[in-house]
Order: C-alpha cells, then structure tokens, then sequence
C-alpha cells in the first residue's frame, strides 16, 4: 500500500518530504482519507518565501498530487469534499503564479537582495541547483492542468450554484485570473516560454470554463436582474430588518476584481483590465441570447452588466473617477494605465452587442438630447465609419453579397415607429462606389438579383389592389394603406441601391465569359419584368379614391397618394438604370442580345415604328395616368426621370439611319427637346443657390431645378441641333442670369463637389464645347449685349442723348428672342458715329450708379470667360463696338467727387481695356475693322483715356488701381498695334493716323499745361505709356519687309520726337525724383521713367539703324542719355532699391552702351567706350555684392541681364 508523506520543518521554515516508518504507517493510516487531505494541502508551499527555500519540495509535492490524483481511490479525498478540492486549486494556482513571477527580473533582484543580507550559512538541504531555479516547473503546470480537470468535474455535479458562487467568488477567482493574466499577457512571455504551448492553451480553457459555469449559471440569472435591473415602483411588500438580503453577484464579483492584496499592486490594475472584456463576454453567452419578447429585456440586462464593468477601469471625466468603489492608487491614470483601460474598453465595445448600444443612446436621447449633444459629431461620424468598414471588410472577404443579403433582410422589416433615414448617404455611397468598383461582376449581379428577389417576395405583395381592397383598408382602420405606404417607402430605398450598384458595374465586352453574358441577360429580363409589373400597379384606379363620396356640387377628382407616387418613381428609376445598362452592354458586347418589350410593335403600330411610338407615349405623357403624371412640384424624381428616358430614346433614334430618314421623325425629335428643355420650368431662372449632390435619388423640390438645368447643360452637343429659336433664347438667357448669380459667396456648408446653377453654367462657359454650339453660343453673345444696352438705355442723361441708345425699341432687340443679330446695319452704323462724337466732343452720354457699374463689370467677366473664337463675325463686331462706346460715352457717378485713380472707376475702366485686348484674338475681329478703323479706334481710346484722366483731382499717392489702369491701356494699344501689322490691315493709314494725333497741337498743348497741377501728372502718365506701348510695337515688327520697315521706322521717328518734350516736362516738377526712391508720392515711379528713356533710346537707334546702316549716327537726346546714365550709376547701388528700377536700370545701360558704340570718332569711341565699360562693372559689382541684393533669384536675374549690357566683352573683365 502506498502510503501518504509526512512533512517535516528545517531550520529555515522549508517543509521536506519524507515518507513515514512502518510505526508511523499503522498509525496515521486510520482514518486515512479523513486526515490524508489536509495533510497534503499543508505540504504545498504557496508563499514567495517557502518557494525560494524549498523549490524541490513544490516539485516532489506536485509528483505526490500527480499520484493521487492519478489514482480513483486516492482521489476521493478531494473530490468527495468539494470545500477541499477548491482550497487545492486555490494554492495550486497561486503556486504557478510564483512560480512564474520569480523569474521576473525584479523578483530575482529581491532575491538577490535577501541573500546578501542572510547572516547564516546555507546548509546543505538549502543548496538550490542555479539551472533549475531559473526555468519553471513543466511538472507543476502538467499537475494544475489535472487538478483543474478535476475540479471542473467536481463543479459541475454541485447541486447547489449559489454555494459555487460564493466559494469561487470568495477562493477562487483571484489566483485564476491572475494565473490567466501572465499565461496570456505578453510581458509575462518571457518567463512562460518554457512551458509547452498547448499547456498554456489547455490552462486557460480550463480557467475559462471554471469561470463562465460558476460565475453565471442559469439558476443565477434572476439574481443578476434583481441587482441590475432598476427597482419598480410598488414593486410589493419589503423583507424585515431581520432577514439575510437577496444574493447580490456583481457587487460580489466587482468587490473581488477590486481588491489588492492577493497579487502585487503594480499587477492589480493589469489584470483587473484584462478581466473585464472576458467576464462580460461570458455574460453575454450566457444571458444575452434571448428569444421573442425576452430578447429586448435580456439585451437590456446585458447593457446593465456592462454599465457596471465599465466604472471599474478608473476612466476619469474632469479629473473625477467614474467609478462606484473607491480607485486604488495602483491604476493612476499614468500612459501606460490609460493605453490599458482604452484597450480594455475598446474590447468591451467590440463585443456582438450593437443593438442594445443604440437602444440605449435613443433612450437617452428621448430624455435629453443634450446628454449626446457636445459629442453628436463624433457619434454619427463612427456610425458612418462602421457602415463604411463593414462594406471594405466584405468586399475584402469577396463576401459582399452576403453582407446586402442581411442588409436587404433588415431594411424589408416592418417599419415600427417612424420612416427610416435615407439609406444611402454621401458617404455611404461613396463608400459603396469604392467596393463595387473593387467586387468582381458576378458578385455583383449576385448583388442586384438579391435586391430583386426581396423586391418580389416581401414588397410587391403589399402594393398590389386586390378585389375589396377599398372595404379591407376602411374595416381595418386604414393598416391596409399604411403597409402600402411603407412597402412603397422600402421600394424606393431598394431601387436606389439597384441603380447605385449598376451603375458602378463593370459593363460586359467581348472578353467576358459567356457564362457572364447570359447571367447578365438574364438578370435583365426579370428586372423588365419586375419594371413591367410595378408600372402596373400605377395603371390600376385608385380603389380608396375611387369610392370616396364627393361632396355635393363638387366634382370628384382622383389624386395620387404617396404610395403610388413613391412606386411609381421606383419604377421609373428602374426603367432607366435598365436602359442605360442595357445601351452599355449592346454597344461593348457583341455577344449580348437584348430586346426591350417596351419597344415591341403591338398589332395598331405595325406600320410606325415602335422606337418612335414609345418617344411619343414618354413626350405625351402617356405611359402613366394622368393623376399621376409628374411635374416639379409633385414628384420631382418621376419628372426628371422621364426627361433621362426621353434622352436616352433620342440617343436611340440618332443612331438610326432608317428611322430618322422617317417624315415625322424631325417633328417628333424638336418636340422631344421641347419637353427636356421645359421652358416653363426655367421660366423664373434660378432662385436662389439651391446645391445638388449629382445623385439621383436626392432630387427634391428644392434640388430639381438644379438638376434639370444640370441635364440640359450636359446634352446640349445632343439636342442643339433641334433647338428652337425660342427654347435656344431662353437657355441663353438663363445661363447668363446664372453667371451673373455666381458671383455669390458659396454656403459655409456647401460640398464642394456639389452643383448649383452657377457652377454648372460656369464649366459650360469655360469649356472648349461650348463654342462648338455656334447657335447657342452666339444667342448667349447677344443675351449679354442686350442686357448690357439695358443697362446703358437706364442711365442715359437727359442732356446729351446718344442716337444709338435712342433708336427705337424694335431695332435694339430687347425681346426675350435673342436668335437675331442684335445690331442691325443701321444700328452698327449708328454705334460708330456716337463713338466718334463722344470722342470728339468729349461728351458723357451715360451716368452709372454703383449698382448698375457692378452689374455691367458682372456682364463684361462673363465675357471674358467666353473663348472670342466662337464668336461670328456680327456678334464680334456689336460687342467690340458696344464697349468702344462704354469707355468713350459713359461715366460712373462716384469718380464726379472722387479721384480716377483711386476706387471703381478705374476698376471699371481698367476691366473693360483688358475685356477689348481679349476681344482682339477673336478670329473674326477682322470684320470689325470694316465697321471702324484701327487707327480710329487707337485714337478714340487714347482720347477717352486722357479726358477721364484730365477732368479729375488726384490725390497725392498713387493707387494700385490706376497703375491697373494705365498697364490695360498699354496692353491694349500693343495688342492693336500688333494686330494692324500682323494682318497687314492698311499698316500705314492707320498707323500713321494715330502718330499724326500723338503729334497733333492738342497733344503738343497738353505738355505746355502748367507742370505743378495733378491732372497735367495723370495725362503725362498716360501718354507716356501709350507711346512708349506703342513704340515697343512697331520696334519688335521691324524686319517684316522694306515697306513694313520704311513705314514703322518713319513712325518711330515721330513717336521718338514727342517722347523727348515729353519725358522732360514729365520731370521737371521732380527735382527730388531721385532723392526718394522709396517714396510712394513719386507720380509716377523711377521704374517707369528709365523704360520710357529705353524705349526712346532704342527707338532712335531703330529709326536712324536702317538709314545709316554701319555708318556712324548722331543722337538727338544724347545729352538726355548721358545724364540719365550718370544718374543711374550713382543711384543704383547708393541703398536698397526695388527690383523692377534695377532690372529697367540695367536694361537702360545695355541700350545705352550699343549707342554709344556706333557714335564719335574712332579714338574717342574707344577712350569713352573703356570709360564707360569701366564704370559699367564697377558699379554692378557693388550692387551684386550689396547685402540687399546678395543671394537667390535676384542676383540671378541681374547677372543674366548684365551679361549683355557690355556687349560682347567678357563680364569677367
């Protein structure tokens, strides 16, 4: 017989075994299994101190309980009495738990510590093998995972679950969490590698079970919700004061998991958190599968648990715990607790509980919407995320049908309370958009058959009118229509998500397999005839309408309600996805057939053709009834849809030669744009900046407008053809209302991918198609011009009238009709002649107010947005002309008492300068030519430009605005110039006669004007740069021909001797011209004076270069040049200067240096060029070496220009 081990005490508290003398055996074996057990008990070492002295001991104990436990009768000891068998696992746990600390580095720092204070020597039992101390015991884990067997076997045949619960609650929870948390965790890794894997695995199963079985029986579960569950009101009689209380387990639980003395407080915290998300997950398996009307109670029940789990992981709101009990100091919110507590709490809500979560914040907010409100953002932006995240887990997973497959099931549930949101979103769709793109086709024809089938099966059923439907619906208090209203509702949420996701299927060609091919054929049929039979429905009178009694003296009319509304936009949609899809499929995919029944010839239309027939029923509206024809105001979607299906059936009739050689088909096609364009429609033009999101299923009353002018826009390649005169004005119109709108600030909240009317008009102005729709681009020209005249006929001033403005209504159209040339010849001719008047007599025929200033300056971008090479010959010549005469005839009112430069009126004339420079690349802009002169037209401008300069006090600084100005004015006269000789447009009449008034005694009387005035400053400014523009012009068309070249060069020399006068007045009233650079009361600048003396300098040399040849010349302002030169060497690198003096300094030197190479005698010229040279250098070298000019691009730039001031000398010189 075996018999037990006795235990035996050495001198430093460590228990040896040792087996017992045959006089011992006789008398400890009575009453063996009474005394055996908690003998053995005795003999496990449990605390840190026994296992450092007795590590052989734990190891002999663990091959003894092996033993035992090995052996049925032996065994009985601890399983007989389960209070036994729990204290057994309690110390074996809590031995494996030391056993796996003491190979923490820290544990082996405290025994080192221990050992070098022991004062006694080690004898010979306390001599531990250093290899073994270090590796845990496989033995001892080998035994627990027996014992934990036994003892699950143990637990399962009490009969009593509350004395398992108290005792687990109270023994045996601690150690075996805390034994599972350094199983599993991984800073534990380390020290548990040694144990086998599957062990660990098998350990923690065990755990798992032991847990789950005691903790949260069946026969608990009225326990928990007594404890979880709020306490009812009146809920009966209470116990008297005497009586034990109902057992509470969470707080039992809770108090358990809280406490800290059964492990090391750095450990109480990490394991409390890992406990959490798996002792919720056991409740959930245990109480949260309810069935029927216990479900919601028992999801309830569950989110209780939850609430209290929640408060234990010490989450703090504004510097306060959460928590019910009081926080331990060992789970101070420090990083590492905080990374722990988020981890638990996100394991906590990544359990299968969902439902109950939004029950609960719709039960919060019905109490307070405020509880959610600073956090409402947030909260619907997850929701959105988690949708999205489903739909890029499954597409990954190739399991997206399975997920609509669920989807489809929850959105045809019964409609509880209230009418779902919508259910596709912006987000969610583009989401949706992504995965379809990334879901193979097959997937997604499985996909739509499934939407489909749940069409069929669970929403057709309820819209059908069934014999004594009209009685059912009165006997049943109106249900009947109630289910019809939302099955319709469901309906529309299906169809849309049908159209979404074929719209993003990838079309079938001739590389698909033709297993595909017929899948998709055959898909189409039954969605035609699901169309077919959800059309029906619509053509059926309407029963409950129909039996309704009318009033007496009133007639009776029979009105579509929202079911019928709702299906019949639903089949429409279908109807056009189906078109659409099918047109992709023919055109790419050979081996696809399809035939539309909507198309087939019924015996009355043999003779027509069923393509035409079906365009006539979608124009006359009769393929629905007339209660339910669409319009914008009921049943937005069904109206826009019926204008796509007629679209896509012109697309159809284009595409074939036979029919449209038909009589009737071109009738019938302008009437089809008639019904798209709807003139009535758009008879008010937008109101408002109403936005749409490009999505069919958000058309509303709001957003129709939007979207109907959004498809007329984009098919105007298609119908312009058959526009009429009248829809063509009308579109014209709108669209230059809707610019003129545009220049309102978007909303804050807007998308930015969104359309709203302006945006739309503006992609058609700025795009390269709109000028290949030559009618509808020009009646857009003359909407503009006519609007303009508009303007102009309002403020015309009772003193001066302009005989363009005043001829008679009928000759101006100022009718809607704008297919007409606006101007007639007569017009044109009357136009010219108020121009040259104006000019002339320097007479103001329009006055503008601010309003009406910003209403032309609206009119002229929009202008400038069109591309001038669409224009005709007559629109390009009206509208030229038209702004000719509004720069020379009209007047903003501010600039009478404020200054030109300074403010709108500069601004307005200054815009419309750069709108004519446009203007001038037109393709056409050679017919204006035959209307007035160019030189004319220079003539004109430069009139009116010194005139609205002349008649104003300037302020003391310059504006930008005028240097605007005068930079339009200089591009303008350029680009005129450049076009007369360009095209060779009587090169020297026009020409000359702009020179011959640049020399003109009035201009000549101009310079004369006393010097210290600010209008004398304003004109100089301005001839100056119109002659320098113009002499720039003419030099860089120099080697043309010798007729080109003898006429410009007779020019330049002209221009050359106004420029010279010129420049001086313009500085003698600047002494201090130099003296401040900086300044900004300079009139007009250093920069621009130095380019004025280039240009002169190089226009002399150009004139005298081509008569001379190599010869030797005599400059006539040379000592205007020399002194300027002087001057500009000394300023230039004095102090800091701005950039553009620099760069027009050098640029002055380079002109100057080639002068002075072709003048003098051949000594002298060479003594005076080195001299010059000399200086040149020296001075540049201090500017490029000037801290404000040191570095970065300007020193580049003045490098790259010095290089040439020298001529062909090295600049290393």
């Amino acid at each position: 017989m075996t018999c037990l081990p006795f235990r035996s005490c050495c001198s430093n508290g460590c228990y040896i075994l040792r087996y017992p003398s045959e006089a011992e055996e006789s008398t400890h074996f009575v009453g063996g299994q009474a005394e055996a057990g908690p003998v053995c008990l005795d003999l496990l070492p449990v605390s840190a101190a026994q296992q450092r002295a007795g590590n052989n001991a734990s190891s002999m104990f663990a091959s003894v309980c092996q033993g035992i436990l090995s052996s049925p009768a032996l065994s009985s000891v601890f399983t007989t009495k389960y209070e036994l068998m729990v204290t057994l696992l309690a110390k074996f746990c809590l031995s494996a738990c030391h056993e796996i600390q003491k190979q923490s580095p820290k544990e082996r720092q405290k025994d080192a510590k221990r050992e070098h204070l022991q004062t006694e020597p080690a004898t010979s039992l306390e001599i531990i093998d250093e290899s073994k101390k270090t590796i845990p015991s496989a033995l001892l884990f080998e035994v627990l995972l027996q014992v934990l067997s036994c003892y699950l076997s143990v637990q399962r045949q009490q009969a009593n679950p509350n004395r398992v619960f108290t005792l687990v609650t109270n023994q045996l929870i601690q150690p075996l969490v805390l034994l599972r948390y350094l199983l599993t965790s991984q800073d534990f890794v380390p020290y548990t590698h040694h144990i086998r894997q599957p062990l660990r695995r098998d350990v923690r199963i065990k755990i798992d079970s032991i847990l789950q079985l005691a903790l949260f029986p069946s026969e608990q579960l009225a326990s928990y919700k007594a404890e979880l569950f709020p306490p009812k009101e009146n809920s009966g009689k209470r116990g008297s004061a005497g009586t034990k209380g109902p057992l509470k387990p969470v707080t039992a639980l809770l108090s358990k998991l809280n406490a800290q003395d059964y492990c090391d407080l750095s450990l109480c915290y990490p394991v409390k958190s890992d406990t959490s998300p798996l002792i919720f997950r056991f409740f959930l398996e245990s109480y949260g599968k309810g069935k029927g009307e216990n479900e919601e109670e028992q999801r309830m029940l569950c989110f209780y648990f939850l609430a209290r789990l929640v408060p234990m992981l010490d989450l703090q709101v504004d510097g306060r715990s959460v928590s019910h009990e009081q926080k331990s100091p060992a789970s101070s919110c420090s990083p590492q607790s905080w990374n722990q507590a988020l981890q638990a709490l996100e394991a906590l809500l990544s359990q299968a509980f969902i439902p109950s979560w939004y029950r609960c914040l719709k039960v919060l907010l019905n109490l307070n919407h405020l509880i959610l409100e600073p956090d409402l953002e947030q909260l619907l932006s997850s929701a959105w995320l988690m949708v999205c995240s489903l739909l890029q887990t499954y597409t990954k997973l190739r399991q997206l049908p399975h997920l609509f497959s669920s989807l489809l099931s929850v959105i045809c549930r019964p409609v509880l309370v209230e009418r779902r949101p919508p259910l596709l979103s912006e987000g969610i769709s583009a989401s949706l958009r992504t995965c379809l793109l990334d879901s193979s086709p097959s997937q997604i024809l499985e996909i739509c058959s499934l939407v489909l089938q749940n069409i069929r099966t669970h929403l057709q059923p309820d819209l059908v009118n069934e014999e004594g439907d009209g009685e059912a619906m009165e006997v049943d208090g109106g249900h009947g229509h109630m289910r019809k209203e939302a099955a319709s509702l469901k309906l529309s949420s299906l169809c849309q998500l049908l159209h979404v996701v074929l719209f993003n299927l990838k079309t079938l060609d001739n590389s698909s397999p033709v297993l595909l091919v017929r899948r998709s054929k055959g898909f189409m049929e039954e969605m035609q005839q699901t169309i077919k039979d959800l059309l029906n429905l619509s053509l059926k009178p309407n029963v409950t309408s129909a039996q309704r009694t009318p009033k007496k003296g009133k007639k009776k009319e029979l009105k579509a309600s929202l079911w019928e509304q709702k299906t019949q936009e639903a089949a429409l949609l279908l109807r056009y996805t189906w078109v659409e899809v099918d047109v992709l499929f023919h055109i790419h995919c050979s081996k696809y057939t399809s035939v539309d029944s909507f198309l087939m010839a019924t015996e009355d239309e043999v003779e027509a053709s069923p393509l035409l027939t079906h365009l006539e029923t979608l124009i006359s509206g009769a393929i629905l009834p007339a209660r339910l024809y669409p319009s914008p105001s009921c049943s937005p979607m069904s109206c826009l849809l019926l204008k796509l299906l007629t679209l896509q059936q012109m697309k159809r009739v284009l595409l074939d030669n036979a029919i449209l050689g038909e009589s009737n088909t071109t009738a019938l096609l302008k009437r089809a744009v008639q019904f798209i364009v709807a003139k009535s429609e758009l008879e008010g033009g937008p109101v408002g900046e109403h936005v749409w999101d490009g999505q069919i299923a958000s058309v509303n009353g709001s957003t129709y407008p939007v979207a109907h002018w959004y498809i007329v826009v984009s098919n105007l390649p298609l119908i312009v053809l058959h526009l009429s005169e009248e829809d063509a004005s009308h579109i014209a119109h709108v669209l230059v209302g809707s610019l003129i709108q545009g220049d309102v600030e978007r909303a804050k909240d807007q998308p930015p991918d969104s359309l709203s009317f302006s945006s739309i008009s503006s992609q058609l102005a700025l795009s390269k198609v709109f000028p290949e729709l030559p009618s509808l681009f020009s009646a857009t020209v003359r909407a503009i011009a006519q609007r303009i005249v508009s303007v102009l006929r309002s403020g015309c001033t009772p003193k001066a009238c302009s005989s363009f403005l005043m001829k008679k209504t009928g000759s101006v159209s100022s009718d809607i009709n704008v297919c007409q040339p606006v101007f007639s010849p007569l017009i044109i001719e009357a136009l010219v002649k108020d121009i040259s008047a104006s000019s002339k007599a320097g007479e103001t025929f329009v006055l503008l107010t601010d309003t009406k200033t910003k209403e032309l300056l609206n009119l002229i971008q929009i202008l400038t947005n069109l591309n001038p090479d669409g224009m005709n010959s007559e629109d390009l010549s009206s509208i030229f002309l038209l702004l000719v005469f509004m720069f020379t005839s009209v007047q903003p009112e501010q600039t009478v008492v404020e200054p030109l430069e300074s403010g709108g009126a500069a601004l307005f004339f200054g815009k419309l300068l750069r709108t004519l420079t446009y203007l001038l690349k037109g393709n056409n802009f050679q017919s204006v030519l035959k209307h007035i002169h160019g030189g004319t037209v220079l003539q004109t401008v430069l009139s009116s430009l010194l005139r609205h300069s002349s008649c104003r006090k300037p302020t003391a600084t310059i504006h930008s605005d005028w240097l605007d100005f005068v930079s339009a004015a200089q591009g303008f006269i350029g680009s005129l110039v450049q076009l007369i000789i360009t095209r060779n447009s009587s090169v020297r009449l026009n020409l000359d006669q702009f020179a011959s008034y640049l020399t003109s005694k009035e201009m000549v009387s101009r310079q004369n004007e006393l010097p210290s005035s600010g209008a004398f400053m304003l004109s100089v400014h301005l001839l100056l740069a119109s002659l320098t523009s113009f002499s720039q012009a003419m030099m860089s068309n120099l080697g043309r021909s010798k007729a080109i070249d003898q006429t410009l060069t007779e020019i330049l020399r002209k221009t050359t001797s106004v420029l010279g006068p010129a420049v001086e007045s313009a500085l003698k009233p600047q002494s201090a011209f130099f003296e401040a650079v900086t300044e900004p009361a300079s009139t007009l600048g250093q920069a621009f004076v130095v380019e004025v003396v280039t240009v002169m300098l190089q226009s002399e040399l150009a004139s005298m270069s081509l008569q001379l040849e190599n010869k030797q010349i005599t400059l006539t302002h040379m000592s205007l040049y020399q002194t300027f030169c002087q001057q500009i060497l000394r300023e230039m690198s004095s102090a800091p200067r701005p950039m553009d003096f620099l760069v027009c300094s050098l640029h002055f030197l380079s002109a100057f240096y080639k002068a002075t190479e072709r003048r003098g005698e051949e000594k002298e010229k060479g003594e005076e060029l080195e001299e010059l040279y000399v200086e040149i250098i020296q001075n540049v070298n201090r500017l490029l070496t000037d801290h404000f000019c040191h570095g970065g691009k300007k020193n580049d730039t003045l490098t790259h220009i010095m290089a040439g001031s020298v001529g062909k000398r090295s600049l290393k010189e």
